[in-house]
């Protein structure tokens, strides 16, 4: 995009970009300018790519069955995915019925680890169920054992291979992304592999802490002689400008 049709100036070679590398001029050539006086303003150029496909629910295996009509892919999600617009955030299926649901966890290859962390639900997940819950199907025996399946396919993935993937998975925990009130309990708890030299444990092992006066919060008790599971620093007090004026009087 030029600024100036007919100005020379928006044609002028940049003298300190001449030198760069071809790598470089390739990089370049993926990108759009908009070239004004200072010639900052840079804008990516996005692929559009093939966001809309049918699924077709075959009662010969019980499930649903993705069709990309253009390329003719049958029962291939992945490819799906690679074709479709990226990053891939959301994937929702629209039925004959009126009803809506979210299938991202069907299509997106890395919803363990990264696109669940793109995601408003990450933030505000009942928000999120609120919004589909007036779209969802009639059809109960259907969806639940669709979701039984979309679950066993994602047990079945294997572990993250990088620290930052293990930290907010659904499924697995390393102790040092365990929140100030979190601990891996019990003691005992399976190791179900290492990453990097540390310890991997289920996320079924991770649970919230509270102190004694919370539980009693709760109506609850704590067991007479019981020693603190894990030990924390305290809050630090809030700072009274009173007692600040009276000791400097």
């Amino acid at each position: 995009m030029i600024s100036d049709p007919e100005s020379d100036e928006d044609w002028m070679e940049d003298k300190s970009t001449s030198k760069c590398p071809k790598s470089s001029a390739t990089k370049r050539s993926k990108i759009t300018a908009s070239e004004s006086k200072e010639g900052k303003e840079k804008k990516k150029v996005i692929s559009v790519g093939t966001d809309v496909w049918v699924e077709v629910y075959l009662e010969s295996l019980q499930k649903w069955v993705s069709i990309d009509c253009l390329r003719g892919v049958i029962n291939h999600p992945e490819k799906c995915e690679s074709y479709a617009t990226q990053p891939v955030i959301y994937i929702m299926s629209f039925s004959t019925d009126g009803s809506i649901k979210d299938l991202t966890k069907k299509y997106a290859s890395k919803w363990m680890t990264q696109t669940r962390k793109l995601r408003i639900d990450n933030i505000k997940p009942k928000w999120w169920l609120a919004t589909l819950k007036p779209f969802k199907t009639e059809n109960g025996d259907k969806n639940e054992t669709e979701d039984q399946l979309l679950n066993a396919n994602l047990l079945n993935k294997p572990m993250p291979t990088s620290v930052s993937e293990f930290k907010n998975h659904p499924l697995y925990a390393l102790k040092r992304h365990l929140l100030k009130f979190e601990a891996i309990y019990p003691k005992t708890a399976e190791i179900l592999g290492y990453c990097r030299g540390e310890a991997i444990y289920s996320r079924d092992c991770v649970h919230e802490l509270h102190a004694k006066e919370t539980w009693i919060k709760e109506a609850r008790s704590v067991r007479i002689g019981e020693e603190p599971y894990k030990f924390v620093k305290a809050r630090p007090k809030p700072v009274s400008y009173k007692r600040i004026l009276c000791e400097n009087l």
